[in-house]
């Protein structure tokens, strides 16, 4: 999503809750000391992410189809997507749309602020695998 992470978030897999013990909500694991590998997932199994608790993103995986390890390919890695994430702190999904209404009409009394909020470069279209991938890298 390309969030900054500022935000309590907990996974829900199997009705277990894993989180960040400093910041997250009382959980049934730590995050950090647990990979999805060692959950021993099955194809088609579903757990739910939900980020920013006041913005209230709520997610729902899917794991589609786990892959042969490729020892070229850095891990974690993205494969596909399509569109751009939300911005961080624009109030959720209902926050999310008005934010793209407003941005669809250059003469909406919000537009400025928020073109400077999100910045130029944003397009809700774009999804750049490459800079993601990139992102990933360096972040882990």
């Amino acid at each position: 999503m390309d969030w900054l992470g500022h935000h309590p978030h907990v996974f829900i897999i199997r009705r277990l809750w894993y989180a960040d013990p400093i910041d997250g909500p009382e959980a049934d694991a730590d995050e950090s000391i647990s990979s999805l590998d060692e959950l021993n997932l099955e194809e088609k199994e579903k757990f739910r992410y939900i980020y920013d608790f006041g913005d209230n993103w709520e997610h729902e995986i899917l794991l589609e189809k786990i892959l042969p390890i490729n020892e070229k390919t850095q891990y974690p890695a993205c494969l596909s997507g399509k569109r751009s994430g939300p911005p961080d702190d624009c109030g959720g999904s209902v926050g999310y749309i008005n934010l793209l209404n407003v941005l669809r009409d250059t003469n909406h009394p919000d537009y400025n602020h928020w073109m400077e909020w999100v910045g130029v470069d944003f397009d809700p279209e774009r999804f750049d695998k490459d800079k993601i991938n990139l992102r990933l890298k360096t972040t882990w």
